[in-house]
């Protein structure tokens, strides 16, 4: 595609689409890119960004809507008149503040800046017969099955809604999918070692931010009107950190104390190590490790924002030994690298992740789990969590694990976030019931 220096919102967003599905990787890391190189308003920006993600999320919605009026089939178009026509769609459907008119005129002019001239007919008349029968956006799906519409409904792939139908049920299936298809609140965590949760809660309404207190949660706070948050004073002084209220209640799980020494193994992008690190105090310590040293890298500048000192950070495979934390952790976290379908509504993507790379997972989790229980001390805990919801990697996982381990038992807790029961041992968060990213922890203690 010829490029220029200049762009606008939907050449950004284009741009986006090709490099994410070019470089297989997600659309936020592919428009970061794009924003990055290229000269655009703020305003654009944000305008490319809601498409970018709302393309993403309705992707198989929007070419079965956009199929009705094609004569040949999408996935023989070539990919940047698909993305087009998808750009186009995502307008004429779901922003309701773009006209239609601008959307499909916008759309032709796009396929000319990309030298596919010879396809702006096809999309102006695609766009135009669909602006003129767009009623509502979510047009009634006509399927043969109820996987297959809630499939083409929400855009998950069809094995996906076959297993999350296995696992929930019609209702919660459903339920589920529409939650993974709606903006999550932005969740914060107070840094309780350099400000107390009024104060910050007070500097934030001063910058104009609006604040809801998370109830039963004294140092957590739902967040809007925040822009970029990054440039709010209160987060370049290291007064909190972002994190979901799922992996908040995770660090609670464990019930940490002051002194106590936690170890986590898994750590990036570190919002439970420093989340763990204010709770056991100066005379407690956290040895923080994951296997990408770039995250460790970026996760030393986070602690250093956060005046967090009592942490350690290196870079280790947590599925190779350490013999110096044989037995040495209070608290041994491993968040286990997994499927990451619990963050779809984060990270709209992930529901296309190949079934085979799925598949492929449990046996490493096993094998980090095994390696992590050799670093609790007698009496400690053991915390395996994810942010995935597939028995697979959850409960499967710590089954096997206790069949082989005798000295670990599963041991109850609560937790303050709508006064959580995990008499289990076991919980799973998910997005339709608990208003949180789809997550899952278990919580095992050593005997002696």
């Amino acid at each position: 595609m010829a490029e220029q220096k200049s762009i606008d919102a939907r050449k950004a967003a284009l741009l986006a689409l090709h490099e994410s599905a070019r470089g297989k990787c997600f659309i936020d890391t592919a428009l970061h890119a794009v924003l990055a190189e290229h000269e655009i308003s703020s305003r654009d920006a944000a305008l490319a960004s809601q498409i970018c993600f709302g393309v993403v999320q309705n992707r198989l919605y929007l070419d079965y809507r956009l199929q009705g009026f094609m004569s040949i089939k999408m996935k023989k178009a070539h990919p940047i008149v698909r993305d087009i026509l998808r750009i186009g769609a995502y307008q004429i459907l779901f922003l309701s503040k773009i006209p239609p008119s601008a959307a499909v005129t916008t759309a032709v002019d796009l396929s000319k800046q990309c030298r596919q001239e010879s396809a702006s007919g096809l999309i102006n008349a695609v766009l135009r017969k669909l602006a003129a029968a767009a009623e509502s956006p979510f047009e009634p799906v006509q399927a043969a099955t109820l996987a297959e519409r809630l499939s083409i409904t929400y855009s998950t792939p069809l094995w996906l809604v076959a297993r999350f139908l296995s696992i929930f049920g019609e209702a919660d299936c459903e339920a589920l999918l529409a939650a993974q298809n709606r903006q999550p609140p932005i969740t914060i965590l107070c840094n309780t070692t350099l400000t107390a949760p009024d104060a910050l809660s007070a500097a934030l309404i001063a910058e104009g931010v609006e604040v809801t207190p998370v109830p039963g949660v004294a140092s957590a706070f739902f967040l809007a009107g925040t822009g970029n948050l990054t440039r709010l004073s209160a987060f370049a002084a290291g007064h909190f950190t972002v994190q979901d209220l799922a992996s908040q209640m995770a660090v609670l799980a464990a019930g940490a104390v002051p002194g106590d020494t936690v170890i986590d193994l898994c750590a990036a992008p570190g919002g439970k190590s420093f989340y763990f690190t204010q709770i056991v105090g100066s005379s407690g310590q956290v040895l923080s490790f994951d296997v990408s040293a770039g995250k460790i890298t970026e996760m030393k500048k986070s602690a250093e924002r956060l005046s967090l000192f009592n942490i350690q950070m290196n870079a280790a495979d947590a599925r190779e030994e350490n013999a110096a934390l044989t037995a040495r952790g209070n608290v041994v976290l491993c968040d286990v690298p997994c499927s990451g379908l619990g963050v779809i509504r984060k990270k709209p993507d992930i529901r296309y992740k190949d079934p085979a790379e799925v598949a492929a997972l449990p046996s490493m989790q096993a094998e980090i789990i095994r390696r992590a229980a050799q670093y609790v001390a007698i009496g400690g805990v053991l915390l395996y969590s994810t942010c995935t919801l597939l028995p697979e990697e959850n409960e499967d996982i710590v089954t096997a694990f206790l069949q082989e381990n005798s000295a670990f038992s599963l041991e109850a807790f609560s937790l303050p976030w709508r006064n959580i029961q995990a008499e289990s041992g076991m919980y799973t968060f998910t997005p339709h019931a608990d208003l949180t990213d789809g997550f899952f922890v278990a919580k095992l203690r050593r005997k002696g």
